[in-house]
């Protein structure tokens, strides 16, 4: 896996890898899932548009997974983009 980059703040650091461990965790469970970053934001980590997630921390999660080789981006026909575990079958 490739080295992340240096946290701005050890809180951050923190609330980053329990991201992180939260998606991870999700696709151990639910290994077919592919979504939206904002459906994984949503439906994969609970929060709701208005929630304590920002979008940000949530692309950053899923940016540091497709990394490492954990998810996959997957281009829809619409040019919109989900993401699933790396070790799935292609996105129908």
């Amino acid at each position: 896996m490739p080295p992340l980059p240096a946290p701005a703040t050890p809180a951050e650091s923190v609330r980053q890898r329990a991201w992180l461990d939260a998606i991870v965790a999700y696709l151990a469970t639910n290994p077919m899932a592919a979504d939206s970053v904002d459906g994984i934001a949503r439906w994969w980590l609970g929060q709701d548009a208005g929630g304590q997630t920002a979008r940000g921390d949530v692309e950053r999660a899923v940016a540091t997974l497709v990394a490492r080789g954990v998810l996959r981006e997957v281009r829809l026909p619409d040019g919109s983009l989900i993401y699933q575990g790396a070790n799935d079958a292609p996105a129908q």
